[in-house]
């Protein structure tokens, strides 16, 4: 058997080293043996004030086509007591997960998710099941767990005041987010794929791409900025 004896000299060596410097900063980040998200992200695609959930293509409950019509009219006449946003209440979930920028951190047994939009953070904790007698809050009741290198999130308890998105889409008591969140190899991307269930309102199950991408965090300018009302108010603080 013949063995081949390859030699670097130190200029080789230095290229070699370079090289796989380079690799490792453009590999999948990870941590206990998962894929990292922590860090500033910034929604990409299917983001903003559009709509999520179709309206003339979804078989729609004769109580979802009531509700609709009449949260639809209230946000095309900035009916702040319809789209409570206008009041400056958190705008919930899934609606909030469309805007600006995040700060995910990530730990073993648990996720938090900074936004800048009217809203709380989210906590995500690694669990089999949800809190018992929880009640329904604005960014719902959050669990996730592993499939593979995918983190599955599945939350409930979403409270009803909010929209499903600008449209004026409602939900229900029953409503049911999961997001399956999946990150490129090269770390800078997320693909979020979400499933929304709410037999209230609508009989069929809803899917969804959203996709987000990473910012650099020692660029002042792309980090988080607060927006609340008093902020973005004629006269406000933001310029």
């Amino acid at each position: 058997m013949r063995f081949w004896n390859i030699g670097f000299g130190s200029s080789a060596c230095a290229a070699l080293s370079v090289a796989l410097l380079a690799g490792s900063a453009n590999a999948q980040p990870m941590v206990g043996g998962h894929p990292d998200f922590s860090g500033l992200w910034q929604c990409r695609t299917n983001c903003g004030n559009g709509v999520v959930l179709p309206h003339d293509k979804l078989d729609i409950t004769p109580e979802g086509q009531k509700l609709y019509a009449e949260k639809k009219a209230g946000v095309d006449r900035g009916d702040p007591a319809i789209d409570t946003g206008l009041m400056c209440h958190p705008l919930g979930i899934p609606r909030l997960a469309m805007f600006g920028t995040f700060d995910i951190l990530q730990k073993d047994d648990h996720i938090a998710v900074l936004g800048e939009w009217l809203g709380p953070g989210r906590e995500i904790y690694l669990a089999n099941q949800h809190r018992k007698d929880y009640f329904p809050t604005f960014m719902g009741d959050s669990i996730a767990r592993w499939d593979g290198n995918t983190l599955v999130i599945d939350t409930t308890d979403i409270d009803e005041e909010t929209l499903v998105d600008s449209s004026g889409f409602p939900h229900s008591d029953q409503l049911h987010f999961v997001e399956r969140w999946t990150l490129s190899a090269d770390g800078k991307t997320i693909t979020s794929a979400w499933t929304l269930t709410d037999p209230k309102i609508f009989k069929a199950t809803f899917q969804r791409n959203v996709t987000y991408t990473r910012k650099d965090a020692t660029d002042e300018k792309q980090r988080i900025v607060e927006n609340v009302c008093q902020n973005v108010e004629v006269g406000g603080k933001l310029r």
